[in-house]
């Protein structure tokens, strides 16, 4: 299968060596700048660049694309790869709304093409055997999920400069990481039956620390 990557961040050379390491084919990549997408596949076989991705969506030597632009950009550029009958497998959190999520998923199938989001967590061998340790360990009374780190571009952030880890209107801020705890509960417990939520801002306007407590009758998560 030939792959198209949009997006030439860290995430996007942990794809493109295990993609490699499974026997998939990097045919192509869109960046804004054509040196760091030069660059990029240069690493990976030297294949065609894009700046564009309504271009790459053209592309009939492509079959899939995996998605890692800013959060933002996900849903406009899920819609045109998959207008390209291009398969599409977007970076969590997928999209800003749910809204956005219905739409895809439904222009999706009406083009006979798949749209995953890359969580891979959910499939992990570890996940599995919590999920089968669960009934043993007798009712649930709390559970905790808590993910902390120091984001790769927080100095640049308190230095002045601007990036999309950070910035509102790219949809930065803690959701990139908090999917991982809420998926993980979800797939654990199923749905709350209420959920309370609330945020730290920062200066940038996005949310520095995200805290959700999840109702499910007889415990919280």
């Amino acid at each position: 299968m030939n792959l198209g990557i949009i997006g030439t961040a860290n995430i996007s050379d942990l794809f493109a060596a295990g993609a490699i390491k499974a026997g998939f084919n990097i045919a192509a990549v869109c960046s804004r700048e054509a040196a760091r997408g030069k660059a990029f596949m240069a690493k990976y076989g030297g294949g065609k660049v894009y700046q564009n991705a309504a271009d790459m969506a053209k592309d009939d030597g492509i079959d899939a694309v995996y998605i890692a632009s800013p959060n933002a950009l996900h849903f406009s550029h899920v819609m045109t790869c998959i207008e390209g009958g291009k398969h599409a497998l977007v970076e969590k959190p997928c999209f800003m709304t749910s809204k956005e999520l219905e739409e895809a998923l439904a222009f999706a199938k009406e083009k006979g093409v798949y749209l995953l989001e890359t969580l891979r967590a959910l499939y992990s061998p570890v996940a599995a055997k919590i999920k089968e340790a669960l009934p043993l360990i007798g009712p649930v009374r709390h559970a905790y999920f808590n993910w902390m780190r120091y984001s790769s571009s927080y100095d640049t952030y308190k230095a002045g400069g601007v990036t999309s880890s950070f910035s509102r209107e790219m949809g930065g801020g803690a959701i990139s990481l908090s999917v991982y705890l809420v998926y993980g509960c979800l797939d654990f417990f199923g749905a709350p039956k209420a959920v309370v939520s609330g945020s730290v801002k920062m200066e940038s306007g996005v949310d520095g620390v995200f805290d959700a407590i999840l109702k499910y009758g007889g415990f919280n998560a």
